[in-house]
This record gives C-alpha cells, sequence and structure tokens, in this order.
C-alpha cells in the first residue's frame, strides 16, 4: 500500500499516516518543526481544536482578568473588553520585540 499524505492510493481512502520516529538528535532544526506542525494538524484534523485547548485559554485569559480587575469591582462586559484589550497589547508587544530583533535593534522595549 502507497501512502501520500495519509491517503491509501490504491484504495482512495483517507488513513492515518504512521512514521518511523526519528531521534531529536537526527533532526534538523527545520525538520523538528515540520515535525510538530505535522503532529498539530493531525491532531487537529481528529478533534475540534476549540475542545482539547479550552483549559489552556482560560488560563491564559485569566492573566489578563487579574490585570485589568484585580479587586473584581467591574462588571462583566467591562472587564471582558479591557482583558481583550490586554491581550491585544501583549501580543503586540511581543510582535514588536520580535521584528526589532530580527532587525537587529533589540534594546529594552
Amino acid at each position: 500500500m502507497i501512502q501520500q499524505q495519509g491517503r491509501d492510493i490504491d484504495s482512495g481512502e483517507w488513513q492515518a499516516c504512521h512514521f518511523i520516529p526519528i531521534p531529536d538528535e537526527a533532526m534538523t532544526p527545520n525538520e523538528k518543526k515540520m515535525r510538530a506542525r505535522l503532529g498539530g494538524l493531525s491532531l487537529s484534523a481528529q478533534r475540534d481544536p476549540r475542545e482539547y485547548t479550552k483549559a489552556a485559554l482560560s488560563r491564559f485569559m485569566a492573566k489578563f482578568y487579574e490585570e485589568v480587575d484585580a479587586n473584581g469591582v467591574l462588571d462583566e462586559r467591562e472587564r471582558e473588553r479591557r482583558a481583550e484589550a490586554a491581550r491585544k497589547a501583549h501580543f503586540t508587544r511581543m510582535a514588536l520585540k520580535s521584528a526589532r530583533k530580527r532587525n537587529g535593534r533589540h534594546k529594552n522595549i
């Protein structure tokens, strides 16, 4: 049976591909990146990512809720709005740091 990207070419049916494990030290950084991407995409093809990332997202957002409303005095709608703005600021700050580092200007931001 010949398989290409999970498809059994002989029958035309989609099947899970099985790969021979390769030790990390035998892989280039790009191969490791592709292996990780393949794992993530394979999992997403089988299950809803919103379900298996729900707990992690909840813990991640808790950081922003605490940041914007440590005393719990805001109404829920305002708390959500501010937490979302804080999350966007966090990712924008990371993107700026990344861009500056790539351009060779990586001083503290």
